[in-house]
Order: C-alpha cells, then sequence, then structure tokens
C-alpha cells in the first residue's frame, strides 16, 4: 500500500511539474507547428483569415469562414486582456507579460470561455515568447476600443473554437504566434515567422 501511495504521488508530481523545453534563439519551443502543417481544415481556414502565413496561402478560398473578434478590454505594457459577453455568458483571455532585463516575455496565459471553462495553456508554449510590441495604453477616463494588429483574439461562429494571436520577436526576427482551443481544450500552438518588407 506505501509503495501503492508512494507511486501515485510521483506521478502526480510528475504531472504538475512543468517541463520547460529548451529555448531556441527565436523564442519558439519544439511544440509549435507551422501553418503548412496544420491538418484540420477548419482550423487552417479559420487561421487563413487573420495569420500572415495563411492569407498568402488562402487569398481565394475564404468566402464560408466566419470567425468574431475577442476585443481588447484593458491593456498596459505587462498585459493584455480581451472580454467578451454572448448572451449566455462570456469568454475572457488574459495575456501577462514579464520584465526581463533585456526583454519582455510572456509570462502566462489565463483563459476563461463559456464563463465557467478554464482552458489550460501549457507553459511550454508561450516560455521565451518576445513582446515586440506593446499594447496602446489608453488612459481609463478615456474609454475608446483599443485596438492593436498585434494581439487578437477570435471565436469560431459555432463557438467551438477559439484563436489567442501575438506578434513577438525583434525587429529584424518577426514572428506570429497562434494558440488553438478547440472544444473546451487547448489543442495546438502555431507559430510562423513573417517576411520584412
Amino acid at each position: 500500500m506505501r509503495t501503492l501511495r508512494y507511486f501515485i504521488f510521483t506521478l502526480l508530481f510528475y504531472y504538475n511539474t512543468t517541463y520547460v523545453v529548451a529555448q531556441q534563439s527565436h523564442g519558439f519551443t519544439s511544440s509549435k507547428i507551422s501553418f503548412t502543417q496544420i491538418e484540420d481544415t477548419v482550423i487552417k481556414h479559420e487561421l487563413a483569415t487573420f495569420t500572415t502565413a495563411g492569407k498568402d496561402i488562402f487569398q481565394n478560398s475564404l468566402s464560408g469562414t466566419q470567425l468574431t473578434e475577442i476585443p481588447i478590454s484593458n491593456c498596459s505594457e505587462s498585459y493584455v486582456s480581451f472580454y467578451k459577453y454572448w448572451g449566455k455568458g462570456h469568454s475572457e483571455i488574459r495575456l501577462y507579460f514579464k520584465q526581463n532585463p533585456q526583454n519582455i516575455t510572456l509570462d502566462s496565459i489565463y483563459v476563461v470561455i463559456k464563463s465557467h471553462l478554464w482552458v489550460r495553456i501549457p507553459n511550454h508554449t508561450f516560455m521565451g515568447i518576445n513582446q515586440l510590441y506593446p499594447c496602446p495604453i489608453i488612459p481609463d477616463n478615456k474609454r475608446k476600443k483599443i485596438y492593436s494588429p498585434h494581439y487578437r483574439a477570435f471565436q469560431s461562429k459555432d463557438q467551438l473554437r477559439y484563436y489567442i494571436y501575438l506578434q513577438g520577436g525583434s525587429d529584424s526576427n518577426r514572428y506570429e504566434a497562434t494558440w488553438v482551443i478547440s472544444g473546451s481544450r487547448y489543442a495546438a500552438f502555431v507559430a510562423d515567422y513573417i517576411p520584412l518588407n
């Protein structure tokens, strides 16, 4: 019995311990996939509506794809918050950043969909992602709509898929990163370089 408890404890400890994959110089982990590697055609077509990699490939085949953007509700240099009330509930997404000696990196992602479903995004998918552009800061006394092409979130028309998008990297090495939620679970981390113009 004691051995069984030790075994269960070890499994739980191992499961709850975050294994961080060694970071490469661009900030990606080995768990990312490229847009071209996505096999699910619905997800691929929906990503194509807002990603640079997708727009180049699926320019003419997007007529039936509809996404609703979840607007930025608040932001600063240390976080970006998205919030949308849907009638039967709400969706809330928060990106938190931390200041490092040489850069600002993504520190955590908090996602609640349909008012009560918390979606866990694996740490190794966002560790080391550099913040390239801070969110535009709007003073609290001005209730203007906040928009940034560098931070976006979307929900599919059927409310089954969610997408969290950001642009990161450096001025000479930019990339776009998207976290895909399907159903109520994390599905994929898609990342591609953005060509310099």
